[in-house]
């Protein structure tokens, strides 16, 4: 099976009997999906139905229509992977509480158990129901490699304040291997919707997205065999060559895994356990796994730990004290030097700035759902250039990311922008004008480090 340490309880009530409930919102694929093989092997042992679902919530409005695109390409290809695993998924439009609570009494629910979600929208609904219902909750953790509680009590101050304690707890693990869901009898709890391009709720729901300008971004397909492939390709062609490669942003020598880890249609699981048997026979990978590791585990999994422990993780609020009196300090002291005219949203947004490296990552951003992560550092830091309030300059990033990006709204999404303005980071004196004590990027030290004028002509 699994480590048991991914299982939490979010209640003391005892199973005694009925149908078992599998929900989630996220966990988009079969294999390697703790929450669903936990929830498949308990139904057959207890000689009970299934019933998986997926809901689709209308109140939770912090997805993009990119997002929304790529959820529904996922979904409509997981029916066909549940099917041919014997299983059968609902798949319901509303608001989950509401929905989860007519299926519990109506369909002889004894067990909700659910796959983890760091969204507080959605663990929040999770708690309501442990709290208020009088059947076992179960939330299992797969989103992540080492669940974020068992990886630290508190918010980490950066990654090397995790990185010796994560490693050291992984290799404490069960090593695990493909986890597929047992062949029991599934029950549905709804007539069939997922007619896609017929569907009234999904014409509705995309009316009801705030913004929709930005329009889809055909770099990514949702599903889980697009996950395994882009997976598979950086494996056998960009994998050897990622610790030389990664940080150019003229090559496309990245994974472009985030936005299926964030969607689940890939588990951080099968990422370790494959990249662990690389490593066994070869040994010339180790530097490049060892980086790829670094990126795709500890650094996201440390977005996950704020995100699980933080109170504000999608709001200025989560940086840390040094970061909120530099910041303050710099403007009360610099106003007159910070740009005179700031720049409007729809100039950001469509890239008309007097940076040219900055509205070629802008560029990039609309027109793929994605920028190379480390021209999205500078992305980042150059609105503290623009603004006098560094609050708005926050709010502006963060904008900008939810409303183009495939792996906005995230945990990874949030933290890459608390990252820019010094979450995560130490103080670098001294004090800079614009920056405070917060480590700056310029246009300058970009072109040593990479062929800017390559970037800004493949974008602009």
């Amino acid at each position: 099976m699994f480590d048991s340490r991914r299982i939490q309880h979010l209640n003391d009530a005892q199973y005694k009997s009925w149908n078992i409930l599998y929900w989630t919102e996220w966990a988009l694929r079969t294999e390697w999906n703790c929450g669903l093989a936990y929830a498949s092997e308990y139904a057959l042992q207890k000689k009970q139905k299934l019933i998986p679902l997926i809901t689709i919530d209308n109140e939770y409005q912090h997805e993009n229509i990119r997002q929304l695109i790529f959820l529904i390409e996922s979904i409509d290809e997981l029916r066909t992977s549940y099917h041919d695993a014997g299983l059968t998924l609902s798949v319901i439009y509303g608001k989950t509480r509401e929905i989860i609570e007519k299926i519990v009494k109506k369909n002889d629910i004894g067990m909700i158990v659910a796959s983890a979600t760091y969204v507080r929208y959605f663990r929040d609904i999770l708690t309501h129901f442990g709290d208020t219902l009088s059947l076992p909750i179960v939330l299992v953790d797969d989103a992540s490699l080492l669940p974020p509680w068992i990886a630290s009590d508190h918010v980490e101050y950066g990654a090397y304040t995790l990185r010796k304690k994560y490693w050291n707890t992984v290799t404490m693990l069960t090593p695990e291997r493909n986890i597929s869901p047992e062949k029991v009898e599934c029950t549905q709890t709804h007539d069939d919707l997922w007619k896609v391009a017929k569907s009234s709720w999904y014409k509705k729901y995309l009316s009801e997205l705030t913004d929709i300008s930005c329009g889809n971004a055909n770099k990514f397909i949702g599903g889980e065999s697009h996950a395994e492939k882009h997976w598979n390709t950086f494996k056998k062609e960009k994998l050897p060559y990622y610790d030389t490669a990664r940080k150019n942003p003229n090559e496309e020598n990245t994974s472009l895994l985030s936005p299926y880890l964030h969607f689940g249609c890939i588990s951080p699981l099968q990422i370790y356990h494959e990249c662990s048997q690389l490593k066994t026979w070869n040994s010339k990978l180790e530097t490049s796994l060892i980086g790829f590791l670094e990126e795709c585990l500890v650094r996201r999994e440390l977005a996950i730990n704020m995100w699980y422990y933080e109170k504000h993780p999608d709001q200025w609020n989560c940086l840390p004290d040094w970061v909120i009196k530099t910041l303050d300090e710099d403007r009360e002291k610099q106003t007159s030097l910070l740009t005179q005219n700031e720049y409007s949203l729809d100039d950001l947004k469509h890239g008309r700035t007097e940076d040219p490296l900055w509205n070629a990552a802008q560029h990039e951003l609309v027109r793929t759902g994605k920028i190379h992560g480390y021209v999205r550092m500078y992305w980042g830091k150059q609105l503290l250039r623009w603004f006098r309030d560094w609050k708005k300059a926050y709010w502006i990033g963060v904008y900008l990311n939810d409303t183009y990006a495939i792996d906005g709204c995230s945990p990874n999404g949030y933290t890459g922008i608390a990252w820019c303005f010094g979450k995560h980071d130490r103080p670098f004196p001294p004090k800079k004008t614009h920056y405070g004590l917060v480590r700056s990027m310029t246009f300058g030290g970009m072109k040593k480090k990479f062929d800017v004028e390559k970037y800004i002509d493949k974008w602009s």
